[in-house]
């Protein structure tokens, strides 16, 4: 069992805009131990691409199994709002790659599990996740951590790629619109190493490093260098001798984001081992600095995980492989009913109503008792144009809702603007089960009293 948990995990660095107003320096490490399977798979494909380099990149389609985790009742777990958020974030991120990800028979996957909800680092999690797993796709598990097993003690984990098992794990509060968590996870599911290998583990210090480095990482990695024959502009230079993460378009990075303050420029002067000054690339997705607009895949490392793709090892991919629906969907629901604060009697069984949207196969429908849709919040998902909810909601006088289209594979939608209904305090009842007394008034009655 103990040798089960010392595997090779690939954790994440935090890509919020947010998240650097809140922690200017925060310590976002990586809970790898041993990247030799890694190392090992980035050399077959580059070994690829110089016998077949890559001309042009037809659009690729992957199916992703996306696993929302609750605790044992299914609370706590991400709404598929957030999924479809973070869908088209990723769609955006992998654009240079040709990649179209989509769902895996077109929907998500629910797993209501206390243990990986909390804590998916331990032995049983990670054979749950390992047995929950769908064939023939990438899977992705959504808890509320996404600690991995042997965890470096240094920083927060984010996320994590296991090319042990072939998942991801990556936390709740990173799938959203704004997060490359997700993107710079898939990065490692397709080989690529982080942009300063070598120094994973002991971030660059001058008091222990110096201004100019040695020839030789920490991790016993040879140095990338700015000129010449290691790194950034090494055409020509063998796959053996290059350094760092040994792809040429990316500058040398001896992890300097690591403590940085967010995505600003790195100004600190620290020479490569021949003396030149190093200018790292702040906003590469497989970087550490945070809170960068945008982040960037370079062309060599999209051609590497063009490579992995079409390696042997992910044969399961193209096995499922089929063109998925990815009509453009341009218009957002128009709500129909309820609206406009209307009241809605019985509160326990209402139907909500919006007119269908041309191309959309799903519909995302929230409730909430806040503008923010974030208290009493319920989120359901329907083929049809209507919602029925029965026994759901409670007579309370106010509710938001609002309803986002989608397709397996198209996720650059509108959401509906968020409407207001009020409930009333009456139950809706199917049948009187009996009646033992009844009083009518007036009594006696003649045709046309009101009664």
């Amino acid at each position: 069992m103990k040798n089960r948990l010392i595997q090779t995990f690939i954790a994440i660095l935090c890509t919020l805009p947010f998240f650097n107003k809140i922690h200017a320096q925060a310590k976002i490490i990586c809970g790898t131990h041993d990247l030799e399977e890694l190392d090992k798979r980035q050399t077959e494909n580059m070994e690829f691409l110089a016998r077949n380099p890559l001309q042009q990149r037809a659009p690729i389609y992957i199916p992703i199994a996306i696993h929302l985790v609750g605790d044992n009742n299914g609370a706590g777990r991400v709404s598929e709002y957030k999924v479809i958020e973070q869908m088209n974030q990723l769609y955006k991120d992998y654009v240079k790659m040709g990649a179209i990800f989509y769902l895996r028979d077109s929907t998500f996957y629910y797993v209501n599990s206390t243990r990986i909800y909390n804590t998916p680092e331990t032995s049983v999690s990670v054979d749950s996740m390992n047995r929950l797993k769908k064939g023939n796709c990438i899977n992705v598990f959504v808890s509320k951590t996404a600690t991995p097993p042997s965890a470096s003690s240094i920083g927060t984990t984010l996320g994590y790629y296991s090319p042990t098992y072939d998942y991801l794990v990556v936390r709740i509060d990173q799938i959203n619109k704004y997060s490359g968590t997700l993107s710079h996870e898939l990065g490692h599911f397709f080989s690529l190493p982080h942009t300063f290998r070598g120094w994973d583990f002991e971030p660059w210090d001058q008091a222990t490093h110096g201004t100019t480095v040695t020839a030789l990482s920490p991790g016993g990695v040879p140095n990338e260098r700015v000129n010449g024959g290691m790194g950034f502009n090494c055409t020509g230079t063998s796959e053996a001798n290059r350094g760092g993460d040994r792809i040429c378009d990316t500058p040398p990075d001896y992890n300097f984001g690591f403590g940085w303050t967010g995505c600003s420029e790195f100004t600190t002067v620290v020479n490569d081992p021949a003396g030149v000054r190093i200018d790292p690339q702040e906003n590469n997705m497989m970087g550490y600095f945070i809170g960068c607009s945008s982040y960037i895949f370079t062309d060599d490392q999209s051609a590497l995980k063009v490579a992995d793709y079409n390696s042997s090892r992910r044969n399961y991919l193209r096995t499922y492989r089929r063109t998925p629906n990815t009509n453009t969907i341009s218009t957002a629901p128009n709500l129909v009913f309820p609206i406009n604060q209307e009241l809605v009697d019985p509160y326990n069984d209402i139907t909500l109503r919006w007119d269908p949207v041309p191309n959309a196969g799903f519909y995302v429908v929230e409730v909430s008792r806040s503008s923010s849709m974030d208290v009493d919040y319920k989120v359901y998902t329907t083929k049809n144009p209507f919602l029925r909810l029965t026994n759901l909601l409670s007579n309370r006088p106010d509710y938001r809702w609002r309803v986002t289209p989608y397709n397996e594979a198209y996720f650059d939608v509108v959401s509906s603007p968020i409407q207001r209904f009020k409930t009333g305090i009456v139950n809706s009842v199917s049948q009187i089960e009996e009646i033992s007394y009844m009083d009518i008034v007036p009594n006696p009655t003649s045709l046309g009293d009101n009664i």
